[in-house]
């Protein structure tokens, strides 16, 4: 079990656990931040996201598979690769434990700056969203959990980068516009003068 920890941190080699509370104790992380399907702790310059089992049977099966933190990893090493930035991805792990609660890992960079973009919603920051939104069109990336919540903005770089990078290729293009449009009214509640901004702005 040590020898495989030993690779958490390595670039590009997933690994498997057993315990939870070793991954912890090995790490001597502590508590970030906590959400309905999620828990996120802290290690200097890393975040260690530990997912959630959400519907069974559903995850437990699929985990060994592709796991919420896999799908995460994978959907930002993609969005890395077309420009659209990402807290830098290290690595994803599986639990062995099929009576976890907790179904898989993400580990990923820190932002030490960056702050949720809806704290600081200007003119500019929508700009360098809907350019990245903008790529995902071309794309035909559908990012499933659209939120201002999940866009951080670091005024100190002015960049914006995207979390819980669970993306979806949709290639049906009149589906997808469709998805999007209802995605981005969803994102845009609190804040519905913007809705019309971002469909006026992008090229669908």
């Amino acid at each position: 079990m040590i020898y495989i920890l030993s690779h958490l941190k390595t670039i590009n080699r997933p690994v498997l656990w057993f315990f939870y509370k070793t991954i912890k104790k090995k790490f001597s992380l502590s508590l970030f931040y906590t959400q309905p399907h999620s828990d996120i702790y802290r290690e200097k310059d890393l975040l260690y996201k530990f997912c959630k089992i959400q519907k069974l049977p559903r995850d437990v099966i699929r985990k060994y598979v592709y796991s919420q933190a896999k799908r995460e990893y994978s959907g930002a090493v993609y969005l890395n690769s077309i420009g659209i930035k990402t807290p830098k991805p290290i690595n994803y792990a599986v639990s062995l434990n099929p009576f976890s609660k907790t179904e898989s890992l993400y580990i990923m960079k820190y932002l030490k700056d960056a702050v949720e973009s809806d704290t600081i919603l200007n003119d500019s920051v929508l700009n360098l969203i809907i350019k990245d939104l903008q790529k995902m069109v071309d794309n035909n990336i559908y990012f499933k959990d659209l939120r201002f919540h999940n866009i951080l903005y670091s005024p100190k770089t002015d960049e914006i980068f995207w979390i819980d990078t669970d993306i979806k290729i949709i290639k049906n293009r009149k589906k997808y516009i469709d998805m999007l449009k209802k995605a981005l009214k969803r994102m845009t509640k609190k804040h519905p003068e913007t809705y019309e901004k971002l469909i006026s702005a992008l090229k669908l």
